[in-house]
Formats: C-alpha cells, structure tokens, sequence
C-alpha cells in the first residue's frame, strides 16, 4: 500500500480496483500499532500523510472552482487519510512541531466538501487540532503572512465557537503580550458575530470577552 498518486491506495496483490477502493480500519489499526511500536521516528511519515492531505485539500478548492475534480476513490483514500490522522496518530500529533499549523491543511475542505461522511471527519480533525493546542503558536499561525483563505470558517459556526473556546484557554494559560492583532484575527474566523451568554463571556478573558 502506498501514498502515490490520486487513486487511491495501491496494493502489493493483483486485485480489481471494483473490489478494494479503500483500506479496512483493521489494516490501519496494524499500521499504527506497528508504527508507533517502531523504534524509529515518526517525522518522515506523518510529513508524507500531511503532504497528501494538503493535496487533497488543495483538490477540493480547485473543484470548486471549477478546475478539477476529485474521484470517488480518491475521496476514500482522503478518508482514510482523516480516518489515520484523527483516530490514530493524534497522540503523535499533539506533540509534533507542526501541531499549531495543521488547521491549514484542512481549511478548504472544510469549505468545499460534499461528501458527509468525508467532511464529518474533517470537521472532527479540526476539532481534534484545536483540542490539542497547548501554545499561542497556535493564535499567531490563524493570521500568518502564508494564509491564502479570507475567512477561515465562514461555512461552520461550530468551528468558530471552538476556535474562541481555544484562543480563550490558550490566552488564560500563556497570555496575550507576543501575540499581534488579536481583534483581526477574531474578525478572520466568522463572518456573521456569534451570540455568547453572559456566562460564558464571563469565562473569556480579555479582548475576547469585548
């Protein structure tokens, strides 16, 4: 089995492409179990996984727009990609360099997605991303120089809210002095304000409380 290509996954064993369009969850439980039992690191990996992810994401934009299009089996494979990603090597992704940036390579699925399923494991990624944040990297990367994407959640109130709920924790726990233009980035995440109750915008810390 193999990332290359838009295919879909390829197999060592002559089999009908009609009859496997894409990996059985108990053949990524052994792969994980078996990586994360390796004794070597996990970098090289997890960079091929993201860089076919990002791909993919890049693939739902130009769909969209149009350009091309991606095939029901390469939207499988992007399934099981989210379905390694999400379920499996979370832990490993927590504690990876790349944790604050990995919203990026998601953001235009998250806008362009058709298939339910698909983009319900999108949706649980982004949530699982910004779960495990636990440095203000994080904030600073929803407005960097690199971000092609006006608006990052301007389909989904749910990933706005919890995309407050984790700048809000982040600013209690690290605080706001290195952190610039806090009041655009919220600007960025929703285009339309998102109601809170008095309780809860009692909870937030400054300026998100404003």
């Amino acid at each position: 089995m193999s990332l290359d290509g838009d295919v879909g996954p390829k197999f060592s064993i002559n089999v009908s492409e009609q009859k496997i369009t894409c990996v059985s969850p108990y053949i990524l439980d052994v792969l994980y179990k078996t990586v994360y039992s390796a004794p070597w690191s996990l970098e090289r990996l997890v960079k091929e996984i993201l860089e076919k992810l990002k791909h993919f994401d890049k693939v739902s934009k130009a769909r969209a727009e149009g350009e091309a299009a991606l095939t029901e089996t390469a939207l499988r494979w992007k399934h099981t990609i989210l379905q390694l990603l999400c379920h499996r090597f979370h832990r490993f992704l927590k504690y990876s360099a790349k944790a604050p940036d990995l919203l990026h390579y998601i953001k235009y699925s998250v806008s362009y997605l058709e298939n339910r399923q698909t983009y319900r494991d999108v949706e649980l990624f982004a949530l699982h991303i910004m779960m495990m944040q636990t440095d203000c990297k994080f904030i600073r990367s929803l407005s960097g120089p690199t971000r092609e994407k006006q608006i990052l959640f301007a389909e989904s109130e749910l990933l706005a809210r919890y995309i407050m709920y984790t700048m809000a924790r982040l600013i209690k726990l690290r605080g706001v002095d290195d952190i610039p233009d806090i009041m655009n980035i919220i600007l960025e995440i929703y285009p339309h304000p998102i109601q809170w109750s008095n309780t809860t915008l009692s909870f937030f810390p400054e300026p998100l409380n404003k």
